[in-house]
């Protein structure tokens, strides 16, 4: 009954979220892994399969492409975090503006960035959700077939992300993307190879990309130091503000982040006005939505209730640190003991 209400993407992503539900804690059959991590890993893979098969018109049986690279594990690092994250200070005299907000909220803007790129990246290729084998810790590790148009595509995305957060961010925080081509005899374990090497190349491709961030854009223009904004003393302020954008945008978020219960992802760029977002642009939105605001995002094809297991007018789940703790009568004695 549920499904009969969902579209195409809608279903692919509830049947995702409700297979992580009851089947984490499965085990798979003759697998050390959970069935749920065996499902989806699978899914990819074939996806992969089927997508080189296509693209290089090569045979039908795997055996036949098991020793080719036939496999390309693209892997994105978001820099500067650490950096980004505290780059704010106390202001006086603006109103609305509270430095635990901002801190909370661009906090969680953080997180969420490597989780609109790699959705964006995976619905440009016409990959699914479980193609993205790791997102988390401002990483994400997406595997995709090894093929010109999908690596060109890369590229391209490569280029408009280094543009993007140099526009939008003033090169605070950047990310970089590496890609490893690798071949199936380091999933079937043949001739002493094992995947754990491919995430090793991965790793060492990143950390060189790391010394050459924004190395795309040539013609880089000097801020305007009598303009920047009081707070993070980074970004210029548009005229007649008192912070810049992302000051204003991360004391937004830091404000509504404690009444969401859903997030919303807009891969394809629509419009909710009034709504509090996290905009990456081109790449796509997240909608901060609460629970009596869900209804009109009910079009979109991910959206996920925060710290929950149920399915209600959402099609999967997330789970998120989203308050801070208080010191109460109920726990005050463990702390004075500590």
């Amino acid at each position: 009954q549920k499904i009969e209400n969902l579209k195409e993407n809608q279903r692919f992503t509830f049947i995702y979220y409700l297979l992580q539900k009851y089947l984490w804690c499965v085990p798979a059959f003759a697998v050390d892994v959970s069935l749920f991590d065996y499902s989806r890993i699978l899914s990819a893979i074939s996806c992969i399969i089927y997508d080189y098969q296509i693209q290089t018109k090569n045979g039908s049986d795997f055996r036949n492409i098991e020793e080719k690279e036939f496999l390309l594990l693209l892997e994105g690092d978001i820099t500067g975090i650490q950096k980004f994250i505290y780059n704010i200070g106390k202001t006086q005299g603006i109103d609305n503006f509270s430095l635990s907000k901002a801190l909370r909220g661009r906090s969680f803007l953080v997180s969420l960035i490597p989780e609109i790129i790699s959705r964006y990246i995976l619905k440009s290729v016409g990959y699914t959700t479980a193609n993205l084998i790791y997102c988390g810790g401002g990483k994400f590790q997406i595997l995709l077939a090894n093929t010109d148009k999908n690596i060109g595509k890369v590229k391209n995305i490569e280029q408009q992300l280094e543009e993007f957060f140099y526009h939008n961010f003033g090169c605070e925080i950047g990310i970089v993307l590496s890609y490893t081509p690798f071949s199936g005899e380091y999933l079937t374990g043949r001739n002493g190879k094992v995947y754990s090497q491919v995430i090793e190349k991965s790793q060492i491709k990143l950390d060189e990309k790391k010394k050459q961030k924004f190395s795309k854009l040539l013609n880089i223009d000097f801020k305007d130091s009598e303009n920047l904004c009081p707070s993070c003393k980074t970004i210029p302020i548009i005229e007649n503000d008192t912070i810049c954008h992302l000051c204003k945008k991360s004391n937004d978020i830091g404000d509504k982040l404690p009444k969401i219960k859903y997030v919303a992802f807009d891969i394809e760029k629509k419009k909710y006005l009034n709504t509090v977002n996290i905009d990456l642009g081109n790449f796509g939105k997240v909608y901060l939505v609460k629970e009596e605001e869900i209804d009109k995002f009910s079009d979109l094809e991910e959206i996920l209730i925060l710290n929950s297991t149920i399915f209600n007018q959402n099609n999967g789940f997330k789970f998120l640190g989203n308050t801070v703790p208080l010191i109460d009568e109920s726990n005050v004695e463990f702390f004075r003991k500590l």
